[in-house]
């Protein structure tokens, strides 16, 4: 994505660090879980789980670092929030059990 500055935003450099902080910390958490799936000729439905679980725990890592700006922070729980969303939805598949089973 990239972001373009005005005369204005240009004068609140400290909102751009945020946004660029922002950026890399989420780029890392989805550049490893891109990774992990696409070492596979063939991912599978079972090799997801794991993968939501790699990033939950780094977006965790994010809400609770302290060190890390509140947009940094607050961006990471909302995109937790959504995660779990959706692996809350893996329950009612029963696809998805099947897998889990036999793997």
């Amino acid at each position: 994505m990239i972001f373009r500055r005005n005369e204005e935003s240009a004068r609140n450099n400290g909102d751009w660090n945020e946004i660029a902080e922002l950026s890399a910390a989420i780029d890392e958490v989805f550049r490893q879980a891109t990774k992990r799936l696409s070492m596979s000729a063939r991912p599978l439905v079972a090799d997801v789980i794991p993968v939501i679980d790699l990033i939950n725990n780094r977006l965790e890592k994010l809400v609770n670092d302290m060190t890390k700006p509140p947009i940094v922070r607050a961006s990471a729980a909302k995109g937790r929030a959504v995660l779990n969303k959706y692996y809350s939805k893996t329950d009612d598949s029963k696809m998805y059990r099947i897998c889990m089973i036999l793997r």
